[in-house]
């Protein structure tokens, strides 16, 4: 009994440390950018284009481990689910103006869409 005790008070502690490490929600607020992925490079980079056919239409995101990206529903993505096609929303973790600009991703939101 004391054995069966020792081991449900260590899965609960377990997954509670888990829990309490992983954020739990799709960021807040509005993201800094939001646009279709256009190219992939090898270094974490990703040309992202928000279809207004200008000039500072397009943004470089990085991504690093630190970035959390999720799926428009709320499910964990990964890395190598952000591809050519993809359309995102991303939210900095700088304070660069999101267009014309590089910026790091603090976190980054799939949507759901066909990919080219």
């Amino acid at each position: 009994m004391l054995s069966r005790c020792i081991c449900i008070g260590a899965l609960v502690i377990g997954l509670g440390c888990r829990v309490a490490s992983e954020p739990e929600a799709l960021p807040d607020g509005r993201a800094d950018f939001r646009g279709t992925i256009t190219r992939v490079w090898e270094d974490g980079g990703y040309l992202v284009d928000d279809g207004s056919a200008t000039a500072c239409g397009f943004t470089l995101v990085y991504v690093s481990e630190a970035t959390e990206i999720w799926w428009q529903t709320g499910a964990r993505a990964r890395a190598d689910e952000l591809q050519v096609g993809r359309r995102v929303s991303v939210w900095q973790s700088g304070g660069a103006e999101p267009r014309c600009s590089t910026l790091q991703a603090r976190a980054v939101v799939l949507e759901r869409t066909p990919l080219w």
